[in-house]
């Protein structure tokens, strides 16, 4: 397994919890989904900026290991040979 597969994994999936769990706990709170004002109740202020700006940053290193994993997959192929041939 390449080194990159799990920290894309992690950082990729707690990107992904932390930008929308928070929006399910506003909408438990009566936050509506198309709300194009948030001004509603300024408790909700914390999470939806907790929704938007921290778990881009992580989901984009999950992007970026992804991409490293992709170039060293393409860079060490020939490492990677099944040279017994085929099974079949």
């Amino acid at each position: 397994m390449s080194r990159g597969a799990p920290p894309a994994f992690w950082f990729w999936m707690t990107g992904f919890l932390l930008a929308f769990m928070p929006l399910y706990v506003l909408g438990l709170h009566g936050h509506a989904r198309a709300a194009w004002s948030s001004t509603n109740d300024p408790s909700w202020q914390p999470w939806l900026i907790a929704a938007s700006m921290g778990p881009a940053v992580l989901i984009l290193i999950g992007i970026g290991c992804l991409v490293m994993q992709l170039v060293a997959s393409i860079r060490d192929r020939k490492l990677g040979a099944d040279v017994t041939g085929d099974p079949l």
